[in-house]
């Protein structure tokens, strides 16, 4: 799997910060509802509630800003997910960036390091998989295959073993 969960990222978050995080807002479209959902008792084992807000499939700027308000309003921290049709450039410099900029500023949680950039004051907080970690990963799946007569006897997702932290400070 190579998104962490959730509730991972949101800790180390937690654990770098002074204040508390209990509370973590996202904005999904209706596909990404069961994620959230799963995300979200992740989360909870940590005692971090994740509140949610639900957007139309293809999302206009105006209707982006109005979630990004509503979350404002009851959380500590945004996580942005990796959604390209949320992370479009209009919608990133239309809306994201414009209600990200209100004070008090949230820390912003994001899936991808280039969004954590002080040129563009989007993410504040990225962990990410370390690439290099997942091809030693893979290649010593591919070892266990190859010794199992390339029988898959075990199927399952393993998470990555390793992971990069980046923070716009």
């Amino acid at each position: 799997s190579y998104e962490l969960p959730a509730v991972t990222v949101f800790s180390k978050l937690r654990a770098l910060l002074s204040n508390q995080i209990r509370r973590v807002g996202t904005i999904h479209r209706p596909g990404f509802a069961g994620f959230a959902r799963r995300q979200a008792e992740l989360a909870a084992s940590e005692n971090i509630a994740l509140v949610g807000v639900e957007v139309d499939a293809s999302p206009r700027v105006a209707e982006l800003k109005w979630a990004i308000r509503e979350l404002r309003s009851q959380v500590d921290a945004i996580w942005v997910q990796n959604d390209n049709v949320l992370l479009t450039p209009e919608l990133i410099s239309g809306a994201w960036i414009a209600e990200l900029h209100r004070r008090p500023r949230l820390p912003t949680v994001v899936g991808a390091a280039p969004l954590v950039s002080p040129e563009h004051s989007f993410g504040t907080f990225a962990m990410l998989p370390d690439h290099t970690a997942l091809g030693v990963q893979a290649a010593g799946l591919v070892f266990e295959l190859a010794e199992a007569q390339w029988q898959i006897t075990e199927p399952g997702v393993q998470m990555p073993l390793s992971t990069l932290t980046v923070m716009d400070l």
